[in-house]
């Protein structure tokens, strides 16, 4: 059987994307530290040996666009990314084969530092975390244990969700530490706690600008609608 064949983009027409603010994602598979020294405008960074960890996270629209590049040429890592990418289910991979040596050597802007991942390729108003990536996984992992796999109800509302919690005593501490916590990491959130009378049930609503529903479901886990 054939080697699936990966679809390449040139410097030239990935640069003509990014001009026209076309919604496309970069992805650099280089350690972080390559990544850290100067990377492409707006990538993001997920290190080749944590594809399948951090892709969910970071890339949960299988659907858009995704460009992906490593060092140079003989550099394999964005081909092996690409071809684990389409694996994985992402239906418009692209590998930037010369990599970043081509887009330094012809004088095109880099940027330095961990950029902030954004879920959507378009927004007003970012919808971004704070967290760094493996902080971003860990702190997924806890919120879903400890918080939304007990939820007893889920109701999709139209720029997020609302999620009822138990009426039992401690309840209300641990959604008021939750919000503590996320305002400080996710500052585009809107949070609204609602307690029902006679010491009933709490409803958390979660909701924030375009791009708040994906995160909310990879990032808190998949919805239990009404």
């Amino acid at each position: 059987m054939s080697a699936t064949v990966i679809a390449t983009i040139s410097r030239e027409e990935l640069k003509g994307k990014l001009d026209r603010g076309e919604p496309v994602v970069i992805v650099e598979v280089l350690p972080e530290p390559f990544y850290r020294k100067a990377h492409l405008p707006g990538a993001l960074s997920i290190p080749p040996d944590r594809i399948d960890e951090l892709a969910p996270v970071l890339l949960p629209d299988k659907d858009v666009e995704i460009v992906v590049y490593c060092a140079n040429l003989p550099c394999q890592n964005s081909e092996i990314a690409a071809r684990r990418l389409m694996e994985l289910g992402y239906r418009n991979v692209r590998d930037y084969a010369e990599g970043k040596q081509d887009w330094i050597a012809a004088g095109l802007p880099v940027e330095k530092g961990r950029h902030v991942a954004r879920p959507t390729a378009r927004e007003e108003v970012p919808v971004a975390c704070g967290l760094d990536d493996a902080a971003l996984v860990a702190r997924s992992e806890e919120v879903r244990r400890d918080l939304f796999a007990i939820t007893e109800e889920t109701r999709e509302l139209a720029g997020g969700y609302a999620y009822r919690f138990p009426a039992e005593i401690g309840w209300a501490a641990k959604l008021l530490d939750f919000v503590e916590a996320e305002r400080r990491c996710c500052s585009f959130f809107r949070f609204e706690l609602a307690f029902e009378p006679n010491l009933g049930p709490i409803w958390l609503r979660l909701t924030g600008p375009e791009g708040t529903k994906p995160f909310i479901r990879r990032t808190f886990g998949p919805d239990r609608s009404a």
